[in-house]
């Protein structure tokens, strides 16, 4: 066997042994390649692919860039060095690779994609979006690029054209439990009506203008994230704040909410950034980090309007170490309850007669729902028990389930969990949102069981509970 024949063959088994995850034996089989030839390109490349493998990030950066020294245009070692620039965080230079990779080969789906993702993590959402087509572009039918374009185009508000492109997601990869739940919610989110009860709340209202009262004198710097329409941060500005930045990531909302600013009285002291909080940079947006934080992106459910994600990238990013929070925290409390009216449209299916099952598509079955127990026929078929606490200074990561027992304290059908929270604003000012909080515009969550569980009194109830970044999720440890 000739050399050449001896390094092509000792090539090919180290690609084997990378593709059954043989690590070592790889790497053993391509120092041999490099004894005989220390430059070989493609072995370089390959030990760089082994030492990423073997979670040797900063040695695989070193390999493929000597592969690249070698050979400026291998290809597979530009685009395997940005993908380990990706996973290290190096964005700037991730970028940079997958630009050269698409200057070598524009039809480079992978790269194109990669870029997309790239742009995303950096805050650069319309070019994120434009390389996701691209991507398309390459591959028409590629579900993955679908449904990032989706949540791209989500993420900027764009809820038509997300549907859109998630809908085409579901159609590419019908079997994918995740593309499903995302595109109702993306239907869910297409509608949102709760601006007008929320300002209509006097109690809560109310109470943040207490705690922010207190909190603002002495503060240089208020951070107010998802301002709406900026009540918040004029309540800042009105106690005496010298400067607040106030973030919306709805660009229209945040034009408005400028207006109202201004007409008010407050725009010298108030500036609206028409972005997420997560996008926001000091330097750029904010001259220095904020010694205060003043946010109200809660849902009925605590979770559902981004605020642990917006919150713990504040948190490490946008405030200093002593900055005031406010709501600092909350706790969460639940009640099982047998709900039949609600019942009939979780799921929808017939009404009045007629299969309405195809109107089920507008309802997210992962997403709560909300109810006023006050008002909504139902049977408490438990005690009130706690569901989570927050530190929103400290926040959690996604809980997986885990096992409550719950004792049944009424013979009836278990069918739903509702549950609310106590927002701690400060330690001394506290908003529920339960049946007998002051709070109205949140009302109560409420999150259907896929099967109902009759009961009696007395029984033990084996639930499980967890959350992610966005809801709670709640079955039976028995199911």
């Amino acid at each position: 066997m000739t050399e050449d024949a001896t390094t092509r063959a000792l090539l090919e088994r180290a690609m084997q042994q990378l593709r059954t995850q043989q690590i070592a034996a790889a790497t053993a089989t391509l120092q041999q390649v490099l004894e005989r030839a220390p430059d070989q390109p493609a072995a370089l490349q390959l030990l760089g692919v082994a030492a990423f493998q073997s979670g040797r990030g900063d040695e695989a950066v070193r390999l493929l860039q000597r592969a690249i020294a070698v050979a400026p245009d291998y290809l597979d070692a530009h685009y395997n060095l940005a993908n380990v620039f990706l996973f290290q965080d190096r964005l700037r230079e991730a970028e940079a690779g997958f630009r050269r990779v698409l200057a070598l080969n524009a039809r480079h789906f992978d790269a194109q994609l990669n870029l997309s993702g790239t742009l995303s993590r950096m805050g650069r959402l319309a070019e994120a979006s434009a390389a996701c087509r691209a991507a398309l572009d390459i591959d028409p039918r590629n579900a993955v690029a679908y449904h990032n374009l989706g949540q791209l185009y989500r993420e900027q508000g764009q809820y038509e054209a997300a549907v859109h492109a998630i809908e085409q997601a579901v159609k590419a990869d019908p079997g994918n439990a995740q593309y499903r739940v995302n595109l109702r919610d993306t239907y869910r989110r297409t509608i949102p009506n709760w601006h007008f009860a929320m300002l209509n709340d006097q109690a809560r209202n109310d109470a943040f203008e207490r705690a922010i009262a207190k909190a603002v004198r002495g503060r240089r710097l208020v951070l107010d994230i998802g301002t709406g329409s900026g009540l918040l941060a004029m309540m800042a500005a009105r106690a005496g704040a010298a400067r607040v930045v106030a973030c919306e990531a709805n660009t229209p909302l945040a034009q408005v909410a400028a207006r109202i600013i201004a007409r008010n009285g407050y725009a010298d002291r108030i500036t609206v950034v028409a972005k997420r909080s997560t996008q926001l940079a000091v330097g750029q947006d904010l001259p220095e980090p904020a010694d205060l934080l003043i946010s109200e992106i809660l849902d009925a459910g605590l979770l559902g309007e981004s605020v642990i994600r917006s919150f713990r990238h504040a948190c490490t990013a946008l405030i200093t170490a002593d900055a005031a929070i406010i709501p600092a925290g909350a706790t969460v409390y639940g009640v099982l309850i047998e709900c039949p009216d609600l019942r009939r449209v979780n799921p929808i299916t017939a009404i009045s007669g007629f299969d309405l099952g195809e109107f089920d598509i507008f309802r997210n079955p992962a997403a709560h729902g909300q109810i006023s127990l006050a008002q909504e026929p139902h049977r408490v078929l438990s005690e009130v028990f706690e569901l989570a606490r927050f530190d929103f200074r400290q926040l959690p990561n996604e809980s997986p389930a885990r096992p409550l027992t719950i004792p049944a304290t009424a013979d009836g059908t278990v069918q739903a969990v509702a549950f609310w929270f106590d927002l701690q604003l400060d330690e001394a000012t506290t908003l529920s949102s339960g049946p007998d909080g002051h709070s109205r515009h949140w009302r109560q969550a409420i999150t259907f069981f896929d099967r109902d569980r009759p009961v009696r009194r007395g029984e033990t109830l084996p639930l499980t509970v967890g959350h992610t970044d966005s809801h709670f999720f709640f079955g039976w440890s028995d199911a």
